[in-house]
């Protein structure tokens, strides 16, 4: 994000806002709405009246990727080293 504008790729998206994401639908929605962002999302709801939704689909289409570099993230574990060389401790809450 950058102030209010949403960016992807460093460009900017346009509302509406529509998040496709692989997976167990059911947990991935749980765990949305009872983390930190979730939480935000549902403050925003009934403060501002934003809408939004949460649907799990059996089937999900995703137009193909736009290069073929692959790039992959991995859970960083305890005293994992960070690019500087030094450990750290797994807070659970992300690196930036």
């Amino acid at each position: 994000a950058a102030g209010d504008a949403i960016l992807v790729d460093n460009k900017p998206l346009v509302p509406p806002y529509t998040i496709l994401a692989i997976g167990d639908g059911q947990r991935l929605s749980t765990a949305f709405q009872d983390s930190a962002d979730g939480q935000y999302l549902h403050a925003l709801v009934e403060n501002f009246g934003i809408r939004s939704g949460i649907t799990a689909e059996g089937d999900v289409s995703l137009p193909a990727a736009p290069s073929l570099t692959v790039r992959t993230a991995e859970p960083r574990g305890a005293g994992a080293a960070t690019p500087s060389g030094r450990a750290t401790a797994d807070t659970g809450k992300g690196t930036s």
